[in-house]
This record gives C-alpha cells, sequence and structure tokens, in this order.
C-alpha cells in the first residue's frame, strides 16, 4: 500500500515539472484519494481493535 502511494507521489512530482500540468489537479486528487482511502482503512483497524479491547475490559 505505501508503496503504491510513494510511487503516486513520485509521479505527481514528475507530472508537475512536465508539460503536462494541465493535467495535473486531476491527478494530485486522485492520489489524495488514495492516500485517503488507505488512511481510513488502517484507521478503521485501528479503531476496531480499540474497540475490541475496551469491551473485553468492560465486560464483567
Amino acid at each position: 500500500k505505501y508503496e503504491q502511494v510513494k510511487k503516486n507521489l513520485e509521479n505527481v512530482r514528475s507530472f508537475s515539472s512536465s508539460e503536462q500540468s494541465a493535467k495535473l489537479p486531476i491527478y494530485t486528487t486522485h492520489t489524495l484519494l488514495v492516500v485517503f482511502q488507505s488512511v481510513l482503512k488502517v484507521g478503521h483497524q485501528l479503531l476496531w481493535m480499540i474497540f475490541n479491547e475496551f469491551l473485553k475490559n468492560a465486560a464483567p
């Protein structure tokens, strides 16, 4: 996952230095969405683990 994100960021950098800067906003938005999705996925798993621990500790 993180390798893909890093690759996307590198692509964005090479994009902005080329003449295709007209496509850049769209591409950057896509990259941000990909990053956001992976962060959400990891965050969701973390929240779920914390929630399960909380339930275990709260159980009498």
